[in-house]
């Protein structure tokens, strides 16, 4: 049996709505956040240094590009004028005068070597399209560059959408970079009004993207985020993104794959700034911090400051239940130890709509208003799991401890095992559901099973593309994640958009370096996945007994692919 569940589909009641001021950017917004320590984001000049193998961009067919555009390949230089007969090189396409709002500019297939600034200037109603010439494949590579950038890619000026990429450096040294004082983010984001869109953020020594305060209505969106960040000398260092947002707009973090990251996958975090405004939504998160050895929060939420307005709704999280560290799937609260704020309380948040195998939630300290509605907690390792904290109770006093949230909604909740922790004058402790229900009247509409699913659950995300309304871009992409409660073999699903008779191909998302894991052309009906066999990437570095265990196939119990249909 399989339960099926597509994004867009069920729509849970937004309990409030994000107040953003939409002046433009101040003065001082340009402060980065890299490592530990706030910093100000210097951006590279755009340096090229080396070639790679160039694509000619010559394709067969009927595909025809959405508008006449400019290019950029690797045998382009500064002198070229764009056309595609006499592409520029592509540090020169990234920040060309000529290219204005409404445009678009095609990158031919290649691997382009050293660190880049995309720095163009789109308008909200006519944005700037980046992206690669019809199928070839784009992969900006630092390869050990050391020059003068905060990231590989340095995405600055405004309204430019990069979709269809790969980012990465090969020359990271996850086991030494740290130390070194050489981690470089892969996409250092620092515009308004960017979009990062469907592209492939790996194997980078930093954050997979640093999403900083001067991304204002930024978005990053159907991308896949794994293997970034180094160890350090206690925990991993260098999270899938991390992000600072002020009270300025908001930031977009929709439908990507998120796992295997050196330290957190998505960290909402400041020392010195507030952190307001995020929508995180229909995204697939997987083992947190796993490269170091020991699980983190795939998600966390607070810091020092202030926290305010924050979304977190339709993702779905899985950690590996015989890996040490933290159990937490997500994590609303304050900062730890010396940076442990005193006095700010946080405003309000939202958890909603989504799917927990083997986490859990963790709501800390003061929040104004906090919602947890329609989420599904699954204890697969045990019934005595811990699937959510919320430091809010003493049940030795049956009281509500004042200095944490005020205003709680947490209800229409469905769990399958697991039990609720409280951190308390006394210690942490774990209580049954009904226990919750007894002493604060929470949970009253929320169910209990005390056995595991037996139906597969699969969740398929699609690309949001009337949202984006943007021509050319590819709407034949799926996310799927699947929870094989039943033990199959393999499992069928649909591509909702997907036109019979084109062709696809199927990449365990784990293993995207070894290629399909199915591939065929779509008969209407159904495209089968396999569960068994994978094969699986490990961070360049890592290759031997000592670490390559720690990333072996999440098979057969849950797996996330990707779905990639033909350009008509």
């Amino acid at each position: 049996m399989k339960r099926t569940f597509y994004s867009g589909l069920v729509l849970f009641p937004l309990l409030f709505i994000l107040a953003c001021n939409m002046s433009g950017p101040g003065a001082d917004d340009r402060t980065g956040y890299t490592g530990d320590s706030e910093q100000t984001g210097q951006i590279g000049n755009g340096k090229q240094t080396g070639g790679g193998q160039a694509g000619n961009g010559e394709q067969t067919g009927a595909w025809e590009p959405v508008s006449p555009g400019f290019h950029a390949a690797i045998n382009g230089s500064s002198v070229g004028d764009g056309s595609r007969d006499k592409p520029w090189d592509l540090a020169s396409a990234l920040a060309h005068p000529a290219i204005k709002p409404g445009d678009t500019l095609y990158i031919h297939g290649g691997t382009y070597r050293g660190v880049f600034l995309i720095k163009l200037y789109g308008a909200p109603d006519a944005p700037i399209l980046i992206r690669p010439w019809h199928n070839d494949e784009v992969i900006i590579d630092a390869a050990g560059e050391t020059a003068d950038s905060p990231g590989v890619l340095a995405f600055d000026g405004s309204h430019t959408w990069l979709s269809g990429i790969s980012v990465t450096n090969s020359g990271a040294d996850h086991l030494n970079d740290h130390f070194n004082d050489r981690s470089m983010d892969g996409v250092y984001f620092v515009g308004w009004g960017n979009k990062l869109l469907n592209s492939v953020v790996r194997g980078n020594s930093g954050n997979g993207i640093g999403f900083w305060n001067p991304a204002v209505d930024a978005e990053v969106s159907g991308c896949i985020i794994y293997h970034n960040g180094a160890i350090g000398p206690t925990r991993g260092h260098g999270h899938g993104l991390y992000v600072q947002q002020g009270t300025n707009g908001t930031k977009w973090i929709r439908n990507n794959i998120i796992f295997n990251s050196f330290g957190k996958g998505i960290q909402v975090f400041g020392t010195s700034v507030e952190v307001h405004n995020t929508v995180i939504e229909d995204n697939i998160f997987f083992n947190a911090a796993l490269a170091a050895g020991a699980l983190e929060q795939s998600l966390y939420i607070g810091g020092v400051r202030r926290a305010d307005n924050h979304v977190v709704r339709n993702n779905v999280f899985y950690a590996a239940p015989d890996m040490p560290g933290t159990s937490a799937s997500a994590k609303f609260g304050d900062a730890y130890g010396p940076f442990m704020k005193t006095s700010e309380t946080n405003g309000i948040a939202m958890f909603t709509g989504n799917y927990s195998v083997d986490g859990m939630l963790h709501i800390t300290r003061r929040w104004e208003r906090m919602s947890a509605r329609n989420n599904t907690y699954i204890a697969r390792s045990g019934a005595d799991r811990i699937v959510v904290a919320y430091d809010v109770y003493d049940h030795n006093n049956h009281t509500v401890q004042p200095a944490n949230t005020v205003q709680r909604d947490y209800d229409y909740n469905v769990y399958y095992r697991g039990m609720i922790g409280d951190n308390n004058e006394t210690g942490f402790a774990s209580h049954p559901l009904s226990s919750v229900r007894d002493y604060d009247g929470q949970e009253s509409n929320s169910i209990y099973h005390e056995t595991l699913p037996s139906e597969t659950a699969v969740f398929i995300k699609q690309n949001d593309t009337s949202r984006l309304n943007v021509p050319g871009f590819d709407a034949n992409r799926w996310h799927v994640a699947v929870y094989n409660w039943a033990a199959a073999r393999s499992v069928s699903v649909a591509a909702p958009g997907l036109a019979p008779g084109t062709g696809y191909k199927v990449y365990y998302v784990s293993g995207l370096g070894a290629g399909p894991v199915a591939e065929g052309t779509y008969n209407g009906a159904a495209i089968t996945i396999p569960l068994d066999g994978a094969a699986t990437d490990v961070p360049k570095g890592m290759e031997g007994p000592a670490y390559s265990p720690r990333f072996s196939s999440t098979l057969p119990f849950f797996g996330a692919f990707l779905i990639v249909g033909d350009l008509p």
